[in-house]
């Protein structure tokens, strides 16, 4: 991301926008809500964020 648009989001938003996940590990955090999760959903079991 350019540097203006990561000055325009709060601390949740480029701390999301930093993470990034590895979908073949076998555990992760979300980027959304930073809720570590477990195996491969395909929504985040805490916040419902779509990862596939």
């Amino acid at each position: 991301m350019e540097a203006a648009e990561l000055e325009s989001l709060d601390e949740a938003g480029r701390r999301a926008a930093a993470h990034v996940i590895d979908l073949d590990a076998e555990s992760n955090d979300c980027p959304a809500c930073g809720e570590p999760f477990s195996g491969h959903p395909v929504r985040c079991p805490s916040c419902g964020l779509r990862l596939r």
